[in-house]
């Protein structure tokens, strides 16, 4: 194993926030069409070290909206990921403050993995409801890590 790559574990995946809201606006469309499928989504990615106690925690917030350019939120949830790092301060670099002090390809991996949970939570949970079709679109972390 070389020496560069970095270990890391799942510690545990939190749910802070689910919800859903059946509004009238939505209401009129699944009674027009019982198969309405058709929302937009809104997802923030961001995450927080720690270096004392080699923890990265991700956090996801997905909304879910009814139409695209209109902020009628139908259901949110958010989901911290907290990663365990093994020789964190090993690889902690004070120049990638930006980063986490991590390399932008390793944060990247944290934020697909971390969405990866957020979509089986979401179809999990979504299960026997009005978004029990709904799929969550390709989402480009790369935004994320740039900001």
């Amino acid at each position: 194993m070389s020496n560069n790559k970095i270990e890391y574990r799942i510690k545990s995946i939190d749910i802070t926030e689910f919800n859903l809201v059946l509004r009238e606006e939505l209401k009129a469309k699944l009674y027009d069409d019982p198969y309405f499928n058709q929302y937009s989504y809104s997802v923030n990615c961001g995450a927080e070290a720690s270096l004392k106690e080699n923890i990265i925690t991700v956090e996801i917030t997905l909304r879910i909206l009814l139409e695209n350019g209109k902020e009628i939120e139908i259901g949110k949830i958010k989901i911290l990921n907290n990663f365990i790092l093994e020789n964190f301060r090993k690889h902690y670099n004070e120049k990638k403050a930006k980063t986490l002090g991590l390399d932008p390809p390793f944060l990247k991996e944290l934020f697909l993995v971390s969405i990866s949970h957020t979509r089986a939570i979401m179809l999990t949970k979504c299960a026997g409801t009005f978004l029990y079709n709904t799929i969550l679109p390709f989402i480009d972390v790369n935004k994320f890590i740039e900001n």
